[in-house]
């Protein structure tokens, strides 16, 4: 039932909590126990993603700076300028929201050895 770890016992709960718990510990098991070459692999995977995410964030904050300029004085005027503007802020924000799922994805994977959401060691292990 319970585990010793030096001094402290840990309970493990029974029913369909002991499954998630197993489950949670088996995926911290299987990044750590990745092969060096694998685990290599799969930071390079996504230090990639991180890298097309932040080009993607920069051009749409950057469209988003250009619109404000070419339009800032149709604005008050023109309310087609106000959507344009506007499209330009929300694909701006979507960039630095997906920007910013990756790259925590990325460091628990290589801070905290934790396999980023939808990423199995038997995935990682087939690239």
């Amino acid at each position: 039932m319970g585990k010793w770890r030096g001094r402290i016992c840990t309970i493990r709960p029974r029913g369909p909590e002991a499954a998630v718990v197993e489950q949670k510990e088996q995926r911290k098991e299987n990044i750590v126990n990745l092969p060096r070459d694998q685990r290599l692999e799969l930071e390079e995977s996504w230090r990639s993603k991180l890298q097309a995410a932040s080009v993607r964030f920069h051009a749409a904050t950057e469209r988003y700076r250009r619109m404000l300029e070419e339009h800032s004085d149709e604005l008050a005027m023109m309310p087609a300028s106000t959507d344009a503007v506007v499209r330009a802020l929300q694909e701006e924000s979507e960039a630095r929201v997906e920007y910013g799922r990756i790259l925590r994805m990325f460091t628990d994977l290589t801070m905290y050895d934790k396999f980023p959401e939808g990423e199995s060691a038997a995935a990682s292990g087939r690239r």
